[in-house]
């Protein structure tokens, strides 16, 4: 059986080699956190800028998506048997149904109670 990790089913992506000047307390202090945390230097300065760089943006752009979603002027029902039934009757009178499914809330049922898609839980 063949074991695949997350890492190793993303598409390649394209690195840079990038030079960098310190002066030398900061050079002291990477050292420092590479050793303590038993890392290569490198493997220091690309996490930090995960950290400090690419996290925050990917925040900013999730913030800007849920603003934008959330500032759409929609209908929504309160439960799923009332969409239901908005739905059915919209498609009697042959309304597209694309423009109701996305207000559809979520089903009230238990997980347990669905069936499974697939062969493992």
């Amino acid at each position: 059986m063949t074991h695949e990790s997350a890492v190793d089913t993303l598409p390649e992506m394209k690195t840079r080699k990038v030079q960098v000047t310190l002066e030398e307390p900061d050079y002291q202090a990477l050292l420092r956190v590479a050793e303590r945390e038993e890392k290569k230097l490198a493997a220091v300065v690309r996490e930090s800028i995960e950290k400090y760089c690419v996290e925050p943006e990917s925040a900013r752009e999730r913030r800007a998506s849920l603003t934008a979603l959330f500032s759409i002027d929609a209908p929504v029902v309160d439960t799923y048997a009332d969409w239901e039934r908005q739905y059915s009757s919209l498609k009697a009178e042959g309304v597209e149904a694309s423009a109701t499914n996305r207000t559809a809330p979520a089903k009230e049922t238990s997980h347990l109670g669905r069936k499974r898609r697939g062969g493992r839980r």
